[in-house]
């Protein structure tokens, strides 16, 4: 029996591995919103800066988002935090929501060379 309670709590941590609390997602989702998200221009070498933002299966640390930076230290806590978000010259324009003080690791918020007011 031991053996496959020792597989079953690497695959839950392999899948836990990475993921970011509700309000760290809500944040970001936020941030998307307010600033027209759906007309971002994205870096297309995916390879090198990440994916484009995704809600369906929201986990930006795992997935490797387009400008997120995050902890990963998964031996000791599978969850990770936000630490960087770096989306200078992504044709964002609009607001920055008072929400990402949900953010409370986030060290830098990088969003030089946009159409961010307010």
């Amino acid at each position: 029996m031991l053996p496959s309670l020792l597989v079953f709590a690497t695959v839950i941590g392999a899948v836990l591995c990475g993921t970011v609390s509700q309000p760290q997602i809500s944040a970001l989702q936020a941030l998307y919103m307010s600033t027209n998200g759906d007309a971002w221009t994205w870096k297309l070498n995916y390879t090198e800066f990440g994916i484009p933002w995704n809600f369906t299966d929201a986990s930006p640390c795992r997935d490797l988002w387009q400008g997120v930076t995050c902890t990963f230290n998964c031996s000791v806590l599978p969850e990770s935090d936000i630490l960087d978000i770096e989306l200078t010259n992504y044709s964002m324009v609009g607001t920055i929501p008072t929400v990402l003080v949900q953010l409370t690791e986030l060290v830098n918020l990088g969003l030089a060379e946009n159409g961010i007011y307010g």
